[in-house]
């Protein structure tokens, strides 16, 4: 039976050379109703290029609440933390390779032959570190974890000439059982979690 009108907003449909309004495939509806938790039986252009809107607001929300909040998930380099109790879930790590440029690596030449820091440098490693640790923060919430311990940090160079400073980072996540540990941080690490899980779908979202 041919459908007229749209399920969800009961527009026309229509087709044309100008003007069209199709209905949308039904994998294209299952991923719109996952992501915003509602129903409906279908969607036409018209309807769907709404929600659609919608998601990526969302979307860009629920990024800017990890960048803002992840930092807020406990990562420490000791092994048993006095007073935790935990359940571990696997182990997370994190990567970075940044290049070096060929200023850094010209001024660099100078700070290393008068003994000095060389700034540039550090500041990339620096960079480097906070995007490990995200990483280990953000991996650690997926898995339904709330800190992570038993920190390493690494560093070394890839390139036979100062091409490329790596930085590594691992730790392993745990599930806290006593979590007034986190203070008023518990709430916020949970939000964490279900707006990760939220950018993990929608990252399937347009291959569908």
């Amino acid at each position: 039976m041919e459908v007229k009108t749209c399920p969800n907003c009961n527009a026309e449909i229509r087709t044309g050379l100008i003007k069209q309004n199709l209905l949308i495939t039904d994998n294209r509806v299952r991923a719109v109703n996952d992501l915003l938790a509602i129903n409906t039986g279908g969607l036409c252009d018209k309807c769907y290029n709404e929600l659609d809107n919608k998601i990526r607001i969302l979307k860009k929300n629920h990024t800017d609440f990890i960048n803002n909040y992840i930092h807020l998930v406990p990562v420490i380099t000791t092994h048993t933390p006095f007073g935790w109790s935990y359940k571990p879930l696997g182990i997370v790590t994190g990567q970075s390779v940044t290049g070096t440029g060929v200023i850094s690596e010209f001024t660099s030449g100078f700070t290393d032959f008068f003994g000095q820091q060389s700034g540039s440098f550090i500041r990339k490693i620096a960079a480097g570190e906070q995007m490990c640790l995200a990483q280990l923060r953000l991996k650690a919430v997926k898995m339904g974890g709330h800190a992570v311990i038993a920190t390493d940090i690494d560093y070394g160079e890839l390139g036979s000439i100062k091409g490329m400073i790596m930085v590594c980072a691992a730790g392993t996540a745990i599930e806290l059982s006593d979590l007034s540990i986190l203070g008023e941080k518990q709430k916020l690490i949970a939000e964490l979690r279900e707006k990760s899980i939220f950018l993990d779908k929608y990252s399937n979202y347009f291959t569908l």
